[in-house]
């Protein structure tokens, strides 16, 4: 099952770099399901756009502010609420470790701690993978095959996260 949310509606606004849009379709989604796929894609999404969304881009109507308060109101709510599903703490532990200065003091050593659950949690062998590929610093033994379940679409984050995993090969 692919890590992360991806819609017909998020691809268009993904061409159009029309980015607050897709925030505000997957809080409405999560509202109405609170389905922890479209939790993490909202917590990733935000983190993204706020790190990478206006780099060699030009984005429609682009505010770091708006990307930076969703991603810590929703990173807070995942780590009063989620910290015991491997796919939140997967996320959380790896935007977290590149990222906390973006947050503050206050978030430093989270993202190595909620890897580490995750490598010890994780009923899913691929999202295992990943934390401890992530932990050691290691290449995965089956990228390629990590990348077609967890990172199918051709948004931008699974391009991101396939991209950082070391496969390049264009998806179908």
């Amino acid at each position: 099952m692919s890590l992360f949310y991806s819609d017909d509606t998020i691809l268009d606004f993904e061409r159009r770099l029309d980015y607050s849009p897709i925030i505000e379709h997957l809080e409405n989604l999560y509202r109405t399901t609170h389905d922890t796929q479209i939790f993490v894609t909202l917590i990733a999404s935000a983190w993204y756009y706020l790190v990478e969304g206006d780099t060699n881009r030009k984005p429609l109507n682009y505010h770091w502010e708006y990307f930076h308060s969703k991603l810590k109101y929703y990173l807070d709510i995942g780590l009063r609420d989620y910290t015991s599903d491997e796919r939140f703490d997967y996320v959380a532990g790896y935007l977290l470790d590149l990222h906390w200065m973006y947050l503050g003091a206050s978030y430093e050593g989270i993202g190595l701690e909620l890897m580490r659950k995750c490598s010890e949690i994780s009923e899913d062998e691929q999202i295992k993978a990943l934390a401890l590929s992530f932990l050691k610093n290691d290449k995965l033994s089956n990228p390629e095959t990590v990348v077609k379940t967890l990172f199918p679409s051709n948004s931008e984050l699974d391009t991101y996260f396939s991209y950082v995993i070391g496969c390049d090969f264009q998806k179908q």
